[in-house]
């Protein structure tokens, strides 16, 4: 991003230095946008080291910011360093790449395949539960994200997705250690001879040793499949050189990360915040034993389980796992009537604008109810929007709905003592330390 004298007009905001803007950022991301959106301006303003960047927090406006094209809103020097992880698939690709792979894998997510992945989802939940015992005590984030990775690997990966916990594990690795190189300037650490570096790399290589060894696998199996990497396959025998290995290799990782990782995080908030609001925990209770009883549920049931869907829909509106979005200006774009040049950033952020008492009342409460009168055209966006919007939203929906519900036919979750999870902002919005649970079998279930 070059760097760019001020605009001739500014909206409102802190005129303290760049520099020292960044140190606050650092300290507390959540904390620094929050505050920049609480003055109730359309757009805020905040120099970000040498950067201009445009706080947009009003359906308008981010309705228009999701909806404007590469040419004018490209992807911001962070999608870059993202990357060095995820490639050029379909969350950091632009143009005419990213409508073609839309176009691609779009099959992957008609109407016709949701019941398939709700029936996927209930069976994995069914068998996590299965293994749990009363009183035990379960670290809530990695038992969903293993249930969430069962989910994927049959849904999207044919049920083979080889090592499966190996492969997440150097994902996770790798991207957890995007975190540091994410910072304004920190393009030069690549180049220095860090153990931090040297670390990324080794997990790189065997994310993608593991990744190519997968596809490999399936070219030979030559099945025919209906799964994401047999989509790819085909495509690639279609069009030869315009989707490469590598290209298949891009979206294999990149639907891994944000298929497993944003649902595992969106159940865990979740579950946490029915421990910690034992009302709105039996009024869904009192849905699901009047739904489904002792029996399983089904896809079909997804219509009824109303209340199970407004706990969703509320925990990721407080909890949003992808906590903010930009755009990088291309050319001079007008913004509620400011002039953004050329070089800066618009930023969007789900966690200030779920928050924002002009379009919620009681905004940090958790309140599912809240959906049966909150209008439908309102500031909410946890699955982004537009033409890059997140194309699996109806899928996530669907089988978030259909986990909470076969886990809470049975089960009531407690926080442990003395932990308290706090939201940490990274690539996705992660509970600090995790958050221990204790499991209790529902009276008579």
């Amino acid at each position: 991003m070059p760097r760019r004298g001020a605009p001739p007009e500014l909206p409102p905001g802190p005129r303290s230095p760049g520099w020292l803007n960044a140190v606050r950022y650092l300290h507390d991301p959540l904390g620094f946008w929050t505050k920049l959106g609480s003055g109730g301006a359309d757009v805020a303003h905040v120099k970000l080291g040498p950067y201009h960047c445009y706080l947009v927090n009003t359906p308008e406006l981010i309705r228009e910011t999701l909806a404007a094209g590469d040419e004018q809103l490209g992807r911001p020097r962070i999608y870059a360093e993202v990357g060095r992880v995820f490639g050029r698939g379909l969350f950091t690709s632009e143009g005419e790449l990213h409508r073609r792979q839309r176009r691609t894998i779009q099959p992957l997510f008609a109407s016709d395949r949701l019941s398939e992945y709700g029936r996927v989802a209930v069976e994995a939940a069914a068998r996590a539960d299965g293994r749990w015992q009363p009183g035990d005590v379960v670290e809530v984030v990695e038992e969903m994200r293993s249930l969430t990775l069962a989910i994927l690997t049959e849904s999207l990966f044919g049920g083979d997705a080889g090592n499966a916990s190996e492969l997440v594990h150097a994902l996770s690795s790798s991207s957890g250690m995007l975190q540091r190189f994410l910072l304004p300037g920190s393009g030069l650490l690549w180049h220095l001879p860090l153990p931090s570096t040297r670390r990324f790399e080794r997990t790189r290589k065997q994310l993608d040793s593991l990744v190519y060894g997968l596809i490999a696998e399936r070219r030979r199996q030559a099945d025919g499949g209906e799964d994401l990497l047999s989509l790819l396959l085909s495509a690639q025998a279609k069009r030869g050189e315009e989707v490469t290995d590598r290209q298949i290799r891009d979206e294999a990782v990149t639907f891994l990360f944000a298929g497993h990782e944003t649902l595992a995080l969106a159940l865990s908030w979740a579950w946490y915040l029915l421990a910690e609001h034992p009302a709105a925990e039996a009024t869904l209770h009192s849905e699901l034993d009047r739904v489904v009883g002792a029996r399983l549920p089904t896809p079909a049931d997804l219509d009824r389980l109303v209340y199970a869907q407004t706990v969703f829909r509320e925990t990721i509106r407080l909890y949003p796992p992808a906590w903010a979005m930009a755009r990088r200006v291309r050319r001079e774009h007008r913004v509620g009537g400011y002039t953004a040049p050329p070089g800066s950033t618009l930023f969007l952020s789900q966690w200030v604008s779920h928050r924002d008492p002009r379009f919620f009342s009681d905004p940090t409460a958790f309140r599912p109810e809240r959906w049966d009168e909150q209008p439908r055209a309102h500031l909410y966006f946890p699955f982004g929007g537009g033409p890059r919007g997140c194309i699996g939203e109806r899928v996530a929906q669907a089988a978030g709905v259909l986990v909470l519900a076969t886990i809470g036919r049975r089960w009531r979750l407690r926080v442990a003592a003395g932990a308290r999870p706090e939201p940490q902002p990274a690539l996705t919005l992660k509970p600090r330390g995790g958050i221990p649970m204790i499991l209790h079998r529902r009276e008579g279930r």
